[in-house]
C-alpha cells in the first residue's frame, strides 16, 4: 500500500541543489572547488540527519505522541522481540498495571514463536515491524534489501498478528535517506522515541528508570527492551511512576497525522510544559554535573550576549539540563568578568609566548587582535580548568540525594500539578522535597498498613492526598475551605480522591475515619474553635484509629519566632492582612487529644528547617501510635 506522503523538506532541497550543482558546472567549470564543498556539506547534513535516531530530517518520524494523543497519556514501546523468557514476563507486569505497549518484533524471532506473537495481541498490545533480521549495518542497506527486510516482516506479523504493522523502527534506530521512501511504499511511518533506558547496556535498574523518568511528560514515548532483564526489573517502578503522575501507558496510535488535534495548545499552556521540562530534564547526578560543567565552561569565554544561544543549543543537543547550564555560566557576571578575563589573557600570553606580560607598555604595545587572540587562547584553558572542578562538586552534591525512593515519588506526584499552572507545581515539588512532613506522615501510615478511610482536613492543594493516591487502600477525603485552591486539588487528583469545600470552623463529619489528618491548620482557628474541631475530628475516629495534627511549637523558642514571622508575612503576600493566628505550645495538643480519649505522641519535625514544627499523633483505644522518629516524646496516656 503507497502513503501520498511528500519526501522531506532536506531530501527535496538536496535533490535541487544536487541539480543546480549540475548546471553551475556546465556554465562554470572553474566554479568545481566550492560546488563540490557545498554538496560535500549536503551529504554530511543527510549523513547526520540518518544516524541520529531522533531526527526528522529525511523523513517523517515520530518522536512524541500527536498532540491529539498525547493529554494524560505515555507511550510505552519494547524492541528486539519476541523473546521467550523475557516477552511473558512483561506482559505479565503489563497486565499487572493495565497498562498496554507497542511490541517491536523482529519477524524471524516471531516466526519462530507464534504463540508470543497471540499473546501480545490478545493482551491488548500493538504488533509493530523491526525488520526481518536485524541487520546491524540496516543504515547501509540499499533501498532493495531494505525493502526486502522491511517486507518479509511485515508479512509475518500481519499473518501471525491478524493486523498489519503500522509502524517501523530501525535497528538501532540507524536509517538512510532512502528509507523514508521505502516505508511510504509499504504503509509505515517510522517511530523513534523520547527517551530510551539504554537497558541493553546498563545492568543497573534504578539507572534505566531514572532515565525514563527524569522530565518525564505527557506525550513522551519511552523505549526498553522485553529481552533485557535491567528494563525487565525497572519496568514495575516505571509504571508506577507513570500511575502516580495520573498518566497512562498506552500503544502507539493509528497515524501521527495532526489532524485529529482537538484543540490548539495556547502560549500560556506552550509555555508551562517548556518551563517543566526545563526545570526537570537530566536529573540524574551525571547529566547534572555535566551541565554545571558545560555551563561553567561556556561562561569562561568572552564571547558576551551568545552563552544563552551556546548553553540551551549545546545542552539540548548533549540531553543536558539547559536551565542549569545557563546558571552555571553566569560565573561570569560584572563582578567576575574582570577577574576572569585578566586569568585569561595572562594564561594565553604564558602560553603562547613562555612568559609572563612583564609591563604595562608591552600590555599597550600588543594591539587588539594579539589581546584578544591570547585572551580567547587563555578563557579555553581557564574552562578546561574551570569546568571540570565545577561538575565534580555537582555530581558530590547530586549524588547525596540520589536513589531517594521518596524524592522519586515527590517529583512524580509534584508533576501532577504541571497540569494546573507553574506555581503550584513549583509550590507542589518545594514542598514535597523540602517538608520533612510529608516524608513522615507516608512512614507512619505505611506502619499502619494503609488501609481504610482517610480524611485530610484543610487539605489546601492535596499534596497529602496525592502523596497517598494508589499507596493507601482505602478512600480518600479532603475538605478545603478555598474554593479555588479546592479546584487545584482536584484537577491534580481527579477520581483518586474526592474534595469537598467547606469551613472548618462549622463543617460536621458525616462518615467515621481510619485516619484524619489537621496538618497546618488549627492556628488559624481561634481557642473555642480549634477545640470544637479537635472534638469533632477525634469522635469520627474509629476504633484504633490514628489523629495526626502539626502545628508550630510556641515553646520553640527563636524557631518558633521564625516560624510566626512567615506565616505573617505569608498572609500579607495572600492579602489577608487582618489575618489572627492562635498558637500552642506542643504540650498544650496533646493535652487537647488525651483530654478527648486519645493516647498521644509528639514528634520533632523541625530538623533541617529553621521552623518549630511538631506532630502530635493520637489515637483512638488506647492502641499504641506508629513508632515515630528519633527525639519523639511517648505516649502521654
Amino acid at each position: 500500500m503507497n502513503v501520498e506522503r511528500s519526501p522531506s523538506p532536506l531530501l527535496r532541497a538536496s535533490v535541487h541543489l544536487h541539480w543546480l550543482a549540475g548546471v553551475v558546472l556546465l556554465a562554470a567549470p572553474r566554479l568545481w572547488k566550492p560546488v563540490v564543498a557545498t554538496l560535500v556539506a549536503d551529504h554530511l547534513t543527510l549523513l547526520a540527519g540518518s544516524l541520529w535516531p531522533r531526527s526528522s530530517w529525511v523523513g517523517r518520524n515520530l518522536r512524541r505522541l500527536p498532540p491529539g494523543e498525547a493529554e494524560g497519556r505515555i507511550a510505552l514501546t519494547f524492541d528486539d522481540g519476541p523473546d521467550p523468557e523475557g516477552t511473558p514476563a512483561v506482559l505479565e507486569v503489563l497486565a499487572r498495571h493495565r497498562a498496554r505497549a507497542s511490541f517491536f518484533l523482529i519477524g524471524e524471532r516471531a516466526a519462530a514463536a507464534p504463540e508470543l506473537v497471540a499473546a501480545i495481541r490478545d493482551g491488548g498490545h500493538t504488533v509493530e515491524n523491526h525488520s526481518w533480521r536485524h541487520p546491524n549495518g540496516f543504515c547501509l542497506l540499499p533501498p532493495a534489501a531494505a525493502r526486502r527486510e522491511i517486507v518479509r516482516c511485515q508479512e509475518v506479523l500481519t499473518r501471525l498478528a491478524g493486523a498489519a504493522p503500522r509502524w517501523f523502527r530501525a535497528p538501532a534506530g540507524l536509517r538512510n535517506p532512502w528509507l523514508d521512501r521505502v516505508l511510504r511504499g509499504e504503509g509505515l511511518e517510522l517511530a523513534s522515541w523520547t527517551r530510551r533506558g539504554f537497558d541493553t547496556v546498563a545492568g543497573d535498574p534504578q539507572r534505566v528508570s531514572r532515565r525514563l523518568l527524569d522530565g518525564l511528560a505527557a506525550g513522551d514515548v519511552l523505549l526498553l527492551h522485553d529481552r533485557a532483564a535491567a528494563g525487565r526489573a525497572a519496568l514495575p517502578a516505571v509504571l508506577a511512576a507513570i500511575e502516580s503522575r495520573g498518566l497512562a501507558a498506552v500503544p502507539l496510535p493509528a497515524t501521527m497525522d495532526r489532524a485529529e488535534r482537538p484543540r490548539r495548545r495556547g502560549v500560556a499552556e506552550a509555555g508551562r510544559d517548556l518551563w517543566v521540562r526545563l526545570r526537570t530534564e537530566g536529573g540524574s547526578p551525571r547529566r547534572q554535573a555535566a551541565a554545571i560543567a558545560l555551563g561553567v565552561a561556556i561562561g569562561c569565554l568572552p564571547f558576551y550576549g551568545t552563552h544563552l544561544v551556546l548553553c540551551f543549543a549545546l545542552a539540548g543537543w548533549l540531553g543536558l539540563n539547559r536551565l542549569n547550564a545557563y546558571l552555571a555560566a553566569h560565573v561570569n557576571n560584572p563582578l567576575t568578568a574582570p577577574f576572569l578575563l585578566t586569568a585569561a589573557y595572562l594564561g594565553g600570553h604564558r602560553v603562547l609566548h613562555g612568559a609572563w606580560p612583564a609591563t604595562r607598555p608591552e600590555l599597550s604595545a600588543a594591539g587588539l587582535w594579539r589581546l584578544g587572540g591570547e585572551t580567547i587562547l587563555g578563557s579555553f584553558l581557564l574552562a578546561l580548568v574551570l569546568a571540570p572542578l565545577a561538575g565534580l562538586a555537582a555530581w558530590a552534591l547530586a549524588r547525596r540525594g540520589d536513589g531517594d525512593p521518596f524524592d522519586r515519588l515527590a517529583e512524580s506526584v509534584a508533576a501532577r500539578y504541571a497540569a494546573t499552572g507553574i506555581g503550584h507545581w513549583e509550590l507542589a515539588r518545594g514542598k514535597l522535597r523540602g517538608d520533612p512532613l510529608y516524608r513522615e506522615i507516608v512512614r507512619r501510615l505505611e506502619a499502619e498498613g494503609g488501609g481504610g478511610r482517610l480524611v485530610d482536613l484543610g487539605c489546601g492543594r492535596g499534596l497529602v492526598l496525592a502523596l497517598l493516591a494508589g499507596r493507601h487502600r482505602g478512600p480518600l477525603h479532603g475538605v478545603e475551605r478555598s474554593a479555588r485552591i479546592a479546584r487545584v486539588a482536584r484537577r491534580a487528583l481527579g477520581e483518586q480522591a474526592t474534595i469537598e469545600t467547606a469551613d472548618l470552623a462549622t463543617w460536621t463529619p458525616t462518615e467515621p475515619a481510619r485516619v484524619v489528618l489537621l496538618l497546618d491548620v488549627l492556628h488559624y482557628l481561634d481557642r473555642d474553635a480549634q477545640e470544637a474541631l479537635l472534638t469533632r475530628a477525634a469522635a469520627m475516629l474509629e476504633p484504633g484509629g490514628l489523629l495526626l495534627v502539626r502545628e508550630a511549637d510556641r515553646a520553640g523558642g527563636l524557631a518558633f519566632t521564625l516560624t510566626r514571622a512567615a506565616e505573617r508575612a505569608m498572609a500579607l503576600l495572600r492579602g489577608h492582612w487582618r489575618q489572627r493566628f492562635t498558637y500552642r505550645s506542643a504540650d498544650e495538643w496533646a493535652d487537647l487529644l488525651a483530654d478527648r480519649g486519645l493516647a498521644t505522641e509528639v514528634a520533632d519535625l523541625s530538623r533541617g528547617t529553621p521552623f518549630a514544627n511538631r506532630l502530635v499523633a493520637g489515637r483512638r483505644g488506647g492502641r499504641a501510635a506508629a513508632p515515630g522518629p528519633s527525639g519523639a516524646d511517648p505516649a502521654r496516656s
